[in-house]
């Protein structure tokens, strides 16, 4: 995360010296949010927080975005007749280069993402969470393409393509005997959202 900050500090100073044009402001929407865990079945977040765009030349920009972000998955057959519900807090930090075409701006790029807190139901129940349940960093690649509807409103969708495994869990029953590992588990996300950019040269 600190790499992160670090680089997106100097691309700031960088855009600002070349006399960019920037824009930032709010974005707020929601998350349709699954794990490649066989069996996963989606859930929905809520994401929101801020972007910002560097204009670079008139296709061109670079968008930083920090947001606090809701993800997770449902996992109805993992243990028969128990159903379970994983949801995940993170605050994420995606850096997108966009080229626009045609009024629409197609955008890609990487992020990083560090956990702030997660929950657990199983047959609807809360569940206490273990420290070493999940890994404490999602990172990964995103893709997608953002909308101006009017100067400064607009609409972006983006699919969230997450690369580490996120959990470790070791199930069993009451007597504590084994009933099923799970391991397996990475990130897939389609966040779809409204923003509002403020002009600032």
């Amino acid at each position: 995360m600190l790499r992160v900050a670090l680089i997106i500090t100097i691309l700031i100073i960088f855009l600002d010296k070349a006399n960019s044009q920037i824009s930032f402001g709010p974005k707020a929407g929601i998350n349709i949010a699954t794990w490649t865990t066989e069996g996963s079945n989606t859930i929905t977040g809520f994401q929101g927080g801020v972007v910002a765009q560097f204009q670079l030349s008139d296709e061109w920009s670079v968008q930083p975005e920090l947001l606090y972000d809701s993800k997770g998955t449902d996992l109805s057959d993992f243990i028969p007749n128990n159903p379970m519900r994983y949801t995940m807090n993170y605050v994420t930090m995606p850096v997108l280069l966009g080229y626009k075409a045609r009024g629409i701006t197609f955008r890609a790029g990487a992020y990083v993402s560090s956990l702030i807190g997660s929950t657990i139901e199983i047959n609807a129940k809360d569940v206490p969470v273990r420290d070493e349940y999940f890994e404490n960093w999602d990172w990964g690649l995103t893709a997608g393409a953002t909308l101006d509807i009017t100067a400064g409103l607009g609409f972006e969708v983006l699919y969230y393509f997450g690369f580490p495994d996120l959990v470790d869990i070791t199930f069993g029953d009451q007597n504590g005997q084994f009933l099923a590992h799970l391991n397996e588990g990475k990130n897939r996300v389609l966040q779809l959202g409204m923003y509002y950019k403020f002009n600032y040269e």
